[in-house]
């Protein structure tokens, strides 16, 4: 399992430290029962390296895959310069995770909240001022060499031992990596992060106090404390994470809440099969948690574009209203009053007027045109006259790799002119999902077109290319771009 996990999460790798320290502790305090085990050990770890082989060998061939390890590693990076300040800062700000000021990203918490309150941040540093003292103990008693029964190396010193080393391995990726205090990054140490909150409690449970008061009632302060951390940590943490987290806009917008709510209506309404609904196309993750939240039988053509830039003008009814960004085309569309989580369902409101209708060799036409010296916006409105011939998607991690191109096969290019020909200033994008177009659709799009200071704009141009190789998509009679005079 410790080798299979390296294949899921990067903090993974960092079990085998863990267990290589315990070894080492236990060889250095416990002779007698390192002897006994190593055998075990080291099968274990064959079997691990063996597992974990195909891993390092493809990590090998593809060195690329590992350049979101070295975009995090910030901290790690600059001591390797001699600047040590990040490191420090980033040790004190996740060793402060516990107690003062946690974890900042809204995808794991609620923003900067610490994972325990006072009573539960209280148990664990008591937790772990004891594991340490048993780390010193044990490593002192070796030393030393005492033979005193009171100063024996007892299996629950070693247990505390390797309590702390298991901790301090699991937090310690926050210490290295951007952002710290990261709960994604010190997941592995969750584990023992709530055993060390139960380690003064244990410790009276093993009736190794010699205080008499406590001696004598060290069950019922064991029952008593229990309690009391238990029910600490419950009362805080059941209404922040099951009620108050995902209640919150960017929680829901992470989880695509809105996204699975509009699943919801649409298996409530089988007759709605076609419509627009808008998103910030990051990759195909928002088409991907609409399908899933989809019924079987539910055959539905959503699509897909980004507000800010594009709308949907056929088919007729969007859903529209999340994400809460300005959209450049709301006049465009009327709420009909259906709402479906942070969405609403609209319908278009106007109709558009077609100027010409050229096409490009890959199905898609242009039909509208509409600048606005004023604003220095240009509006493209499309036309889709069949199958778009598009390359196919890659799906690829998000974010890639460095160099790894993963948005979509096509964009608009739009550029204005002055009147010699010369270039003043462009725009490039596609604001739909040219995946989820079907044959009839349109949708309009704007391009942003700030020109220099007493700039002289003459002529619009205008085409599609592949962002991918940079390939210019020819019109059906064999032109690269389509060329507008301002004032036509």
């Amino acid at each position: 399992f410790v080798s299979l996990g390296f294949y899921t999460y990067f903090a993974g790798r960092g079990v085998p430290l863990i267990l290589l320290a315990f070894m080492g502790y236990v060889w250095l305090t416990r002779r007698d029962v390192f002897r006994r085990q190593w055998r075990q050990w080291a099968l274990m770890f064959g079997v691990m390296v063996a597992l974990a082989l195909p891993l390092v060998v493809t990590l090998q061939q593809q060195p690329e895959a590992e350049g979101r390890v070295g975009e995090l590693a910030v901290p790690l990076t600059e001591a390797r310069q001699g600047n040590f300040a990040p490191l420090a800062e980033y040790t004190l700000t996740t060793l402060s995770m516990f107690h003062s000021t946690g974890d900042g990203e809204w995808l794991y918490n609620i923003p900067d909240r610490p994972i325990f309150g006072l009573i539960g941040a209280a148990f664990l540093w008591l937790g772990v001022g004891f594991a340490i003292y048993d780390l010193r103990f044990t490593i002192g008693t070796r030393r030393r060499q005492h033979t005193d029964d009171r100063l024996l190396i007892t299996d629950y010193r070693l247990s505390s031992a390797f309590l702390l080393l298991w901790w301090l391995a699991g937090i310690a990726p926050a210490f290295v990596s951007v952002p710290p205090a990261s709960l994604g990054h010190t997941i592995l140490a969750q584990p023992a992060t709530y055993l060390l909150t139960a380690v003064p409690i244990w410790r009276l449970g093993i009736r190794d106090w010699k205080w008499r008061p406590i001696a004598n009632r060290q069950s019922l302060i064991s029952l008593f404390l229990g309690l009391l951390l238990v029910g600490s940590i419950a009362a805080r943490d059941l209404p922040d994470y099951f009620v108050n987290w995902p209640q919150r806009g960017m929680v829901r917008f992470l989880y695509r809440a809105d996204i699975r709510d509009v699943a919801l209506y649409v298996n409530d309404h089988p007759d709605l099969t076609d419509f627009g609904i808008s998103g910030l196309l990051a990759g195909p993750w928002d088409r991907i948690a609409l399908e899933m939240g989809l019924d079987g039988d539910t055959a539905v053509s959503p699509r897909w574009y980004n507000p800010e830039r594009a709308v949907v003008l056929m088919p007729w009814l969007s859903f529209a209203g999340q994400p809460r960004v300005t959209a450049v085309f709301s006049d465009w569309l009327t709420p009909t009053g259906e709402r479906a989580g942070g969405y609403k369902l609209n319908r278009v409101n106007q109709s558009l007027q077609m100027q010409d209708d050229v096409c490009f060799t890959n199905g898609l036409c242009w039909v509208a045109a509409n600048y606005d010296a004023a604003a220095q916006t240009l509006d493209l409105a499309w036309r889709v006259s069949g199958e778009l011939d598009l390359p196919p998607f890659a799906l690829i991690s998000n974010p890639p790799p460095p160099g790894v191109y993963n948005g979509p096969r096509l964009a608009v290019f739009a550029q204005v002119w002055d009147g010699d020909g010369r270039f003043l200033s462009g725009d490039d994008g596609l604001w739909v999902d040219p995946y989820t177009l079907q044959p009839g659709d349109v949708f309009m799009q704007q391009h942003r077109l700030p020109l220099p200071a007493d700039a002289a704009p003459a002529a619009l141009a205008f085409g599609l290319y592949d962002p991918m190789t940079g390939q210019r998509i020819l019109t059906g009679d064999g032109r690269e771009f389509l060329r507008l005079e301002i004032g036509d």
